[in-house]
Formats: structure tokens, C-alpha cells, sequence
């Protein structure tokens, strides 16, 4: 069931919360008319604006805002996030922990939506997660464009339902009630057909699968250093599933074009926020940091994680 209104209200909220919306435009034009409210409301009330747009798209608008561009913090979505979606959450807190105090909006849209359907999962996922991350803690309002013309209809209808509000041409549709809790279990991974290899280990064969996953990164081409960081990666991982998930594990290794996935499950299941992994550990912190490196490491990492199914952990890494 959701309520719809004609004119989006962007103005100052008495409470803080995190107002988080799907903004669906058709072109040009649409985009502007969504988006020069949503800036020139928060310039006028105070709020610090952080735009992250590719840069056609951001010198574009910021001819139509005027002399009020120059009160608006500008970013490109590679250099604010990178293409990974888990950090999109970081990205958003290194700017609000710069603007301490008082509310904050954002205007942000990846420079490109991804093709496969392994990072398109996370990207929604990872859409749903800000609404855990930034509740309560201060007023931010974030605007999420998607290009109508452009992102396929099933991205779109996974927009809907990973965003509390969506925009359509100035009609602003809210869901009642809020979106159900994200943790490790939810957005399942969908399963490969096409493993090269299974490969079921405990302790004394961790050297076996750093052998099996440094041969298909050859092959694929990765390169030295490339195939030196993933395999240190899911190194990682599997060590973690002796030490945490019971002493064993199983390896799956799949290519998919020229992506390279290496997959571990074990029997353990996984206690701590699905975003735990997403800031860098404190430098007095004794745990986490390993998996932190594994999501520099490598181009996505996706954890799955139920009492009934134990945990997955897929390491994603393409030869360009």
C-alpha cells in the first residue's frame, strides 16, 4: 500500500532520520526537474549538498543551478565510491562525518549500473542496508536517480523495493511501514552451473586451495600482483572457516567471461552486521582487519550467512 503526493517537501524534518528515495526520470529533462528542487531546497535552509554525478552529467547541471553551484560539494561516482557496492556506505559516512551537526543531503548516481547479475544483487542489497546504517543517528537525505531510458525494468522494480520513498515525475510514492531488516540472509546469491572445480578442505590443505585458485587466475590472466591479492584473499577466507566454521570447508571455482569466482562455504554462521566489514578497522581493533583487506582485494565479496545453511563467501575478480 503506499501514499502519493504531487510536490516532493524536502524542507527541514524536526527529528533526525534518514529519508532515502528512488528518484525515476526520463531523460534530461525529467532528471533536472527532480533534482534543482532537491538542491536549491537544501541550499536555501542550510544543509551542505554533496552531488555525486559523472561529469558530463554534474557540468550539465550545474549550468542550470547557476551561481548556486558553487554552494554545492561536487564528486564523481569512481572517486567518491568506486564501482563496488559495498562502498557506498563509507563513502556516504566519510561525508557526513565532515559535516558534523545539523542535516545533510545527497544527490548520487553510479556512473554505471553494473551487467551482471552477481553485482546488481549487492547494489540493491547494499541500497537497503543505508536505511539500517544511517537510522536515527542523524537527518540525511539521500536521492538515488535511475534513468528510466537507460536501467532495465527489473532494476527498476528492485529500486522500488530497496528505497522507502520513490519520485516520479514530482509524485512521491511511500510504502508504509518499514523495509524488513536486512541481515546475511537476506537477497540470496543465485547458484552456478558451470563449477570447474569442487574441492572440500580442512587445516592441512589450505596450501591446495591457494594452488587451485592461483591456476585458474592464471589462466584467466590475471596478472602477478592481481592473482598474488586474490589468492591472498580467499587465503583468507578460508582460514577463517577453519578457525570459525568448524574446521572444514568447501571450495567452488567458476569463470563466468572474464570474471573469476572462487566460492567458500562452511558451517559457521556469522554474528556481527552485514557492514561490518565495510569501514576500515580502528588501528586498536584486534579482529576484522583480514576481511576488510579481503574486499579491497578484490572487485566484489558477497557473505551469505543462516543458522540452516551456514556461510557463503563469493570472491569476485575479472581480468580487466
Amino acid at each position: 500500500m503506499t501514499t502519493e503526493t504531487s510536490r516532493p517537501d524536502y524542507r527541514r524534518s524536526t527529528e533526525p532520520r534518514l529519508q532515502h528515495e528512488a528518484f525515476l526520470y526520463a531523460g534530461e529533462r525529467e532528471f533536472h526537474a527532480g533534482a534543482l528542487p532537491f538542491i536549491r531546497d537544501g541550499i536555501e535552509v542550510g544543509e551542505p549538498v554533496l552531488v555525486v554525478l559523472p561529469a558530463d552529467k554534474a557540468e550539465r547541471l550545474r549550468a542550470r543551478l547557476d551561481g548556486d553551484a558553487d554552494e554545492v560539494y561536487w564528486a564523481e561516482p569512481r572517486r567518491a565510491s568506486g564501482h563496488r557496492p559495498e562502498r557506498f556506505i563509507p563513502g556516504w559516512n566519510r561525508y557526513l562525518h565532515r559535516r558534523p551537526g545539523g542535516q545533510v543531503r545527497g544527490l548520487g548516481e553510479r556512473g554505471r549500473l553494473p551487467t551482471n547479475t552477481a553485482e546488481l544483487i549487492d547494489v540493491q542489497r547494499y541500497e537497503s542496508l543505508l536505511d539500517l546504517a544511517f537510522a536515527g543517528s542523524r537527518s540525511f537525505s539521500l536521492l538515488c536517480p535511475y534513468d528510466t531510458d537507460v536501467v532495465d525494468p527489473t532494476t527498476i522494480d528492485r529500486a522500488r523495493e530497496s528505497h522507502q520513498v520513490t519520485l516520479h515525475r514530482g509524485t512521491r510514492s511511500q510504502v508504509h511501514g518499514n523495509p524488513p531488516p536486512d541481515d546475511y540472509g537476506a537477497h540470496p546469491l543465485p547458484d552456478s552451473a558451470d563449477v570447474l572445480q569442487l574441492f572440500m578442505f580442512d587445516a592441512g590443505q589450505l596450501s591446495q586451495v591457494r594452488s587451485i585458485v592461483d591456476g585458474y587466475a592464471a589462466r584467466l590472466g590475471l596478472g602477478g600482483s592481481r592473482t598474488y591479492d586474490y589468492v591472498l584473499a580467499v587465503d583468507e577466507v578460508a582460514a577463517n572457516s577453519i578457525r570459525h566454521g568448524g574446521g572444514t570447508g568447501i571450495l567452488r571455482v567458476w569463470r563466468n567471461g572474464g570474471c573469476l569466482t572462487s566460492e567458500i562455504r562452511d558451517c559457521g554462521v556469522i554474528d556481527s552486521h552485514p557492514t561490518a566489514t565495510d569501514e576500515r578497522p580502528p588501528t586498536d581493533q584486534k579482529s576484522g582487519r583480514g576481511l576488510w583487506l579481503v574486499h579491497q582485494l578484490c572487485d566484489l565479496v558477497q557473505t551469505r550467512s543462516t543458522p540452516s545453511e551456514g556461510t557463503l563467501t563469493r570472491l569476485h575478480i575479472s581480468r580487466t
